[in-house]
C-alpha cells in the first residue's frame, strides 16, 4: 500500500469505497482506521468541493460494487477443478465463474475511467492506472 500523499484523489476515493466494502465483511480495527485515514485525507484534499465530483463518486461506488460482487462469485468457486467428466452442474458453475470474471474485468476498466474523470475534474494527474480492457 503506497503512501496517501502520492496517490491521486480519485485513487483515494476508490480505496475508501473498497475499504468500506471490506469493513462490511471484516470490521477489523485495521480496516476501520484505514477508512478514517482515507476519509480525512480526502476531506482535506477536496476542501469543500465535493459537489464537483459527486456524480462520479456515485458512479464509482456503483461500478465498484458490481466488480466486488463479481470477484466474490469467482472466489466462491476458487476450488473448482476441471475434470474429464464434467457434470451439467459443474458446467453451470464454470459458466458462472466465466461470466463473473468477464464482469470483473469490464467493471474494472470502467472503474479506471471514472477514477481518471475524478482526477481530471480536480485538475490532477490522469496517468493511466495500468492495464485496462475497456
Amino acid at each position: 500500500m503506497s503512501s496517501i500523499t502520492v496517490k491521486s484523489t480519485g485513487t483515494l476515493i476508490d480505496e475508501l469505497i473498497t475499504t468500506h466494502f471490506k469493513i462490511e465483511v471484516n470490521p477489523s480495527t485495521e480496516n476501520i482506521q484505514r477508512a478514517l485515514l482515507l476519509e480525512t485525507a480526502i476531506r482535506i484534499r477536496l476542501d469543500g468541493n465535493e459537489e464537483q465530483i459527486a456524480l462520479q463518486v456515485i458512479k464509482l461506488r456503483t461500478v465498484l460494487r458490481e466488480c466486488w460482487n463479481s470477484q466474490e462469485v469467482v472466489m466462491q468457486y476458487k476450488d473448482l477443478r476441471i475434470s474429464d467428466n464434467l457434470s451439467a452442474s459443474a458446467m453451470v458453475d464454470w459458466i458462472r465463474v466465466g461470466q463473473a470474471g468477464l464482469t470483473a474485468q469490464r467493471t474494472n476498466a470502467v472503474r479506471n475511467k471514472i477514477i481518471r474523470e475524478i482526477d481530471t475534474i480536480l485538475g490532477e494527474d490522469t496517468t493511466p492506472l495500468g492495464k485496462t480492457y475497456g
